[in-house]
């Protein structure tokens, strides 16, 4: 388990400093096609950090014996932080392709490099955390809404503006009175529009 640590550490440290690196000169940089391929990657991968990432953050809210504390926890921060590294760098390789401006991809942009900071930090000093319980959870709350916010612009770049929250904030619209009411216009195609346009 110590070389896996060891190496598994290093990796996630060249990592983290090849993101840094891209977000200095991500404007000097011109991507090769192939590596354009990874950045595409990047819709597939966000799901598996975030996931890791919750999972291995709830391990400071829930009192674990010191003797219960497994490798498998070791392991599971570990993959947590790497996937998220190398999620942002392949978000940001994305991005780069795509020209990746507006304010939302600027903000989603930085809120995939704060999650990916994030989960290394975690990583490296969950031994600090776990003994500052306060520290650890005020950190580890913090570290969720930046997740949770950050995954709410990147719906909105993939889905359109305000996807998660479109369902509770949808109007209804006010039928006119029956003798000037469009049997289309006025009742079936707000009905298509509710339930089917979305999807098709």
């Amino acid at each position: 388990m110590q070389t896996i640590k060891r190496i598994g550490g290093g990796v996630l440290f060249g990592g983290m400093i090849f993101l840094l690196f891209l977000v200095v000169f991500e404007s000097f940089l011109k991507i090769p096609v192939w590596l354009a391929v990874a950045g595409r990657l990047h819709p597939l991968l966000l799901h598996f950090p975030i996931v890791l990432l919750f999972i291995s953050f709830f391990t400071i809210w829930v009192p674990v014996d010191k003797s219960e504390e497994n490798n498998w926890l070791l392991l599971l921060r570990l993959i947590a932080a790497l996937s998220a590294v190398f999620t942002a760098i392949f978000g940001l390789l994305l991005s780069m392709e795509d020209g990746g401006e507006g304010s939302i991809v600027l903000l989603h942009k930085w809120g995939g490099v704060s999650t990916a900071l994030l989960g290394f930090l975690f990583y490296s000093y969950f031994d600090f955390l776990k003994r500052h319980i306060v520290i650890g959870k005020v950190f580890t709350a913090l570290s969720f809404f930046c997740i949770v916010l950050t995954g709410h612009w990147g719906a909105n770049l993939t889905h359109g503006e305000n996807y998660v929250l479109a369902p509770i904030q949808k109007q209804r619209r006010e039928l006119p009175p029956p003798d000037k009411a469009f049997v289309f216009a006025d009742v079936i195609q707000p009905i298509l529009d509710d339930k089917c346009t979305s999807c098709h």
